[in-house]
């Protein structure tokens, strides 16, 4: 089928009125949740929620137009109930595996510190969240990242480990289990297959939706620390640092 046929197969999809109603709907639906998501102050849950809609409504879209017998594409008819399957199995496969394989990649040790452990259990027990396993490593200069899951855990860079107070890693730390609470994880991967999946990716790099993540993370540390002293001083030290190593 060239560009031209497919062309005009589409728009004979949209003068069909049993059809028309169903693509606008879609296209409305889709459009609708991209907007909402750029609306700051929604939890995390509702981000996921409004990110599935909008992958679901562009394949409905797709298959909307493809399984019209008057296109002539029924390979697409084959392939298309398979696409939805194989993009969730590929999201699930990246969550549960690929911070893992990350950790493995940097040859993260766990840390060996009973005072910071013992903490960091208390802390977790305190917030109702299951105390995520410390690991550290000197593949990664001044950065921290958690991994979600049923074995949570914290990776800090040695770097941060060896030049940070108590204070500020423990700010570090609480930084970093807001991101587990609020499952940033799951949104990072889905916002990564959704910026390959929507055409409005070419409009928008979602970049805001992260941003959005570290300022709720920074947020729930100055609550709970009760000031937002350490964890500024942690930044503007590891700022410091990589300024003057560049």
């Amino acid at each position: 089928m060239s560009l031209t046929d497919f062309g005009n197969c589409l728009l004979f999809c949209f003068t069909v009125p049993q059809v028309l109603p169903i693509l606008l709907g879609t296209v409305a639906v889709g459009s609708l949740s991209f907007l909402l998501l750029k609306l700051p102050g929604s939890s995390s849950n509702i981000r996921l929620a409004l990110i599935y809609l909008h992958i679901t409504s562009f394949i409905f879209l797709i298959g909307t137009i493809s399984i019209s017998m008057t296109c002539g594409m029924l390979f697409i008819n084959m392939f298309l109930p398979a696409v939805p399957i194989l993009l969730f199995v590929g999201m699930f496969a990246t969550y549960l595996l690929g911070p893992r394989l990350y950790l493995s990649s940097l040859s993260a040790r766990e840390i060996r510190d009973e005072e910071l452990t013992e903490w960091l259990v208390d802390f977790s027990r305190t917030v109702g969240t299951k105390a995520p396993t410390l690991y550290t490593t000197d593949r990664i200069e001044h950065s921290a990242f958690s991994i979600h899951g049923k074995r949570p855990g914290v990776c800090i860079s040695k770097r941060i480990l060896e030049r940070l107070s108590p204070e500020e890693i423990k700010a570090i730390l609480i930084h970093e289990i807001a991101h587990i609470r609020m499952k940033t994880q799951i949104l990072k991967v889905s916002l990564s297959f959704l910026r390959f999946l929507t055409p409005f990716s070419l409009v928008h790099s979602f970049l805001t939706e992260l941003r959005s993540e570290e300022n709720r993370a920074d947020e729930y540390v100055k609550k709970i620390q009760g000031t937002s002293v350490h964890l500024d001083s942690a930044k503007n030290k590891i700022a410091r640092i990589m300024l003057s190593e560049s």
